[in-house]
C-alpha cells in the first residue's frame, strides 16, 4: 500500500500575527552600542497524518529470534568472563553447587 499523507495547518496567533521589539547591547571599541530589532509574522502550527508503514509478521520474528539469540550470547559470554577472571572463586562457588551423594540410601534408586 502507499502512504496518502493529509497535510493540515492553523494559525495560532489569533489572525494578528506578531510584532515585536528586541534589543541587543554590546561593546564595540570601549563604545557601548545598542541595536533595536523589530520583528512580526505569522505563526503556523503544520500537522501530517497517515500511514507510515504496515506490520511484517515474517521481520518482527526474525528480529524477537534475533534479540533472544543475542541474550543467549551475552549470558555465556559474561559466564565465560567471569569463569576466567581473577575473582573467579567467588563466581564458581556462587554458581555451580556441589552434590555429594548418599550411597547408603538405596530405597530412592529408581529402576526400569
Amino acid at each position: 500500500t502507499s502512504c496518502s499523507p493529509v497535510f493540515s495547518f492553523e494559525r495560532v496567533d489569533g489572525g494578528k500575527g506578531f510584532n515585536y521589539r528586541d534589543s541587543v547591547e554590546y561593546k564595540t571599541a570601549g563604545i557601548a552600542m545598542r541595536d533595536t530589532v523589530k520583528r512580526y509574522g505569522i505563526r503556523l502550527v503544520f500537522r501530517v497524518h497517515g500511514i507510515g508503514g504496515k506490520f511484517d509478521m515474517l521481520a518482527s520474528t526474525i528480529v524477537l529470534g534475533s534479540g533472544i539469540g543475542l541474550l543467549g550470547i551475552a549470558t555465556v559470554m559474561t559466564d565465560m568472563l567471569l569463569y576466567w577472571g581473577k575473582r573467579n572463586r567467588v563466581f564458581v562457588d556462587a554458581k555451580f553447587q556441589q552434590v555429594i551423594e548418599d550411597d547408603s540410601d538405596a530405597s530412592n534408586e529408581v529402576s526400569f
